[in-house]
């Protein structure tokens, strides 16, 4: 599998059924949004996306195999600011750096192209692989909402990260420079 190179592209209905396979998937699943997840609900998110920006939703593609799913949420214009997401639905793809590379050009897109001044990620304490993710592009820890979510039926802490576009710049620039 070659996964230098991940595409997003919309997410459609025949993604459905697959979507929901991850949800139901305890590993993949346990640090998603804990309300149910069945075919409807997939659906209505897919029926959702097609109708607003198509940034809403994406999927992750390795050599046309849908391998997961990232977007841009609560996207204010005005304000500047969107909450950003990313899940590897397929495990065996988890650990390969392919987060970094969706969220970086997600992040570009944010920042370059719909000009935000500001990118919120939330993630349930405990999941390390989000935390490690959003640390490594450059997101800033700056708070924790306590006990607001559920991961398998126990309260969790959400940490919120934050990145501006300011801090996207640097990083972006610096990296482009040759050593």
């Amino acid at each position: 599998m070659d996964e230098s190179n991940p595409t997003l592209r919309p997410v459609t209905e025949s993604d459905a059924s697959l979507i929901a396979s991850w949800f139901r998937d305890p590993a993949v699943s346990q640090f998603l949004d804990p309300h149910a997840r069945g075919m409807d609900d997939v659906r209505k998110l897919i029926e959702n996306a097609q109708s607003n920006d198509p940034w809403t939703l994406r999927g992750i593609a390795i050599n046309d195999r849908l391998i997961g799913y990232c977007g841009v949420d609560d996207l204010d214009t005005m304000l500047g600011k969107a909450q950003v997401g990313i899940v590897i639905g397929a495990p065996s793809c988890w650990g390969r750096g392919i987060g970094k590379q969706v969220m970086t050009l997600l992040l570009e897109h944010c920042f370059e192209d719909f000009e935000l001044h500001r990118a919120l990620a939330i993630v349930a304490c405990g999941n390390e692989r989000s935390i490690r993710l959003f640390e490594s592009l450059g997101f800033v820890h700056e708070g924790t909402l306590r006990g607001a979510t559920l991961v398998q039926g126990v309260r969790t802490d959400l940490l919120c990260y934050s990145m501006l576009k300011d801090e996207y710049r640097a990083r972006s620039s610096s990296s482009r420079r040759v050593p």
